[in-house]
């Protein structure tokens, strides 16, 4: 089911000398009531998914012929591949993301070729001044005294700033001899899916080996799986950013309406977990004849294909078992 229509920029973007540019989406409900959308950039091979950032909530919730607006940031790296590249946004309901969907035509942009340094013609070597390695050495030895008198510690980096998100934190502070601490806080913005968003202590504070840091970093609350089908219970995982745990197992069942239903799961509904969490779920299958319970790792090899689609997905649905 169509639930949404996606306007976006017609022709090709031409990425500025830093590498970015930026595509604006035009979304509009094209239902009949009120709904909540989710949003998801489809990238085909060949573009490279880190250069895509959507700049705004991934969920939204539209009225009817409600209107908004979806910015997608650019960012090429200097050493980027020329070329023009595509993508495609799919607009889905979180909570039936297999059945009730919509995706917008391809886009484009263009990262163009940099010129070459212009090369100056070089200029004659002047002798070497004697006086500077003199007052390089008073620098150094000035230096030296300075360290040795500073107070001992780690001097804590900003983790709010720059590239860093928990697992990297995290290194920094063991391989500096600190313990930490993890508080979860729930957001929804995709660009603070990663991050650290507090700290205690404060940056540039000087800490001795064995005390704790606290870091806050982005949490997120587990949906309803149970009673939903397989399939869709794997889209919504992949959305909210968590993932499929390896302990899936399949439960013989006796009534035909459980068939290919989540009967259980791990973590419970509305569990604030860190983003990448493993979600564990026990899944029925209808049959006549009881059987030991299995894995299904098939599964796993399906969820890690999802980003990668550039079409409709087809849903996951377990056999029924006769004998």
């Amino acid at each position: 089911m169509n639930i949404a229509t996606i306007q976006g920029v017609k022709g090709v973007v031409t990425c500025a000398e830093d590498g970015t540019a930026e595509h604006v989406f035009n979304i509009k409900n094209a239902t009949d009531r009120a709904r909540r959308i989710g949003i998801h950039l489809l990238v085909p091979e060949g573009t490279p998914e880190g250069w895509l950032t959507i700049d705004e909530p991934t969920e939204y919730d539209l009225d009817v012929e409600g209107m908004t607006q979806i910015r997608v940031k650019i960012q090429a790296p200097t050493d980027g591949t020329p070329g023009q590249y595509s993508y495609r946004l799919r607009v889905f309901d979180p909570d039936s993301p297999g059945e009730h969907y919509a995706t917008g035509d391809p886009v484009y942009f263009e990262v163009s070729a940099k010129e070459g340094p212009v090369l100056e013609p070089e200029k004659p070597k002047k002798p070497f001044p004697w006086w500077i390695a003199a007052a390089a050495a008073g620098v150094v030895v000035a230096g030296l005294l300075i360290w040795v008198l500073m107070p001992s510690g780690v001097e804590l980096p900003d983790f709010t700033e720059g590239d860093w998100d928990r697992d990297t934190a995290v290194a920094f502070l063991e391989e500096n001899g600190l313990e930490h601490e993890i508080e979860l806080q729930e957001v929804s913005n995709s660009r603070t899916a990663s991050a650290i968003l507090d700290q205690t202590p404060e940056p540039n504070m000087k800490v001795e080996k064995g005390e704790t840091v606290t870091l806050k970093v982005a949490g997120v609350k587990v949906p309803k799986f149970i009673d939903g089908s397989l399939s869709d219970a794997v889209l919504k995982i992949r959305s909210r950013g968590l993932e499929l745990g390896d302990d899936l197992t399949i439960k013989s069942v006796g009534n035909q309406d459980q068939h290919d239903k989540v009967l259980d799961q791990d973590p419970e509904v509305n569990t604030l977990v860190p983003r990448k969490t493993p979600v564990n779920l026990v899944v029925g299958q209808y049959q006549r004849k009881d059987f030991n319970l299995e894995k299904v790792p098939q599964l796993k090899q399906y969820f890690m294909q999802l980003p990668q689609q550039n079409q409709t997905v087809k849903p996951f649905k377990l056999p029924k078992r006769n004998q």
